[in-house]
């Protein structure tokens, strides 16, 4: 085909040689100190949360939450050690999936407070926790291992919290800021979510 516009000219490699001016701030080869308060084990505790059947039960099985996390080509491991330059340990031998099981609702072994499944309130987010963890101590009783050991726990809601406990439960998670009671950080994940890492 003939050139629609003789005048311009044609393509031709550029002479000069071509150096990038963009200063990453961090190179990669070469060994950089930690920054303060780096967080290099991540030992985690995930909980499928049965509430009484809602949403039909636990949002998957402890083998595909296990799977998810630590096997197949992407796992949630290697993403946690590709984010933090592999600083940050998060794999099978410093975490652990739990399924637990609660009533629609209830007082709260440790807080007295009353709590239920009808709505993702704040105080119903952080009963359901702590009574996960009455339950785990009391309930499941672990002689080889306790929760206490992992400094972040993670609950795996039910699917379609929206039909179950409102609209304003339409979320894929929630989370603590810093660590609740100074021990642990918590978060809430939707069961619709879960496979989102």
């Amino acid at each position: 085909r003939s050139n629609p516009n003789p005048t311009s000219a044609p393509y031709s490699k550029r002479s000069a040689s071509w150096a990038s001016t963009w200063q990453p701030g961090v190179l990669l080869n070469e060994a950089q100190p930690d920054p303060p308060r780096v967080v290099r084990d991540l030992p985690t505790l995930f909980i499928l949360l049965d509430l009484c059947g809602k949403g039909g039960g636990t949002a998957t099985t402890e083998t595909s939450l296990s799977n998810m996390l630590f096997n197949g080509l992407t796992p949630m491991s290697d993403y946690i050690a590709t984010c933090s330059y592999g600083k940050a340990q998060f794999d099978q031998s410093n975490s652990r999936v739990v399924t637990v099981k609660l009533p629609c609702n209830g007082t709260g072994h440790t807080t007295k407070m009353a709590w239920d499944s009808s709505s993702c309130s704040n105080d119903n987010l952080f009963n359901w926790m702590y009574e996960v963890e009455w339950y785990i101590d009391n309930v499941l009783k672990p002689t080889s291992w306790n929760h206490r050991r992992y400094r972040h726990h993670v609950i795996i809601t039910p699917r379609n919290m929206t039909g179950w406990a409102g609209p304003a439960c339409d979320w894929s998670g929630m989370g603590s800021i810093g660590m609740a009671q100074g021990t642990w950080s918590y978060a809430w994940v939707s069961g619709d979510s879960w496979q989102q890492k």
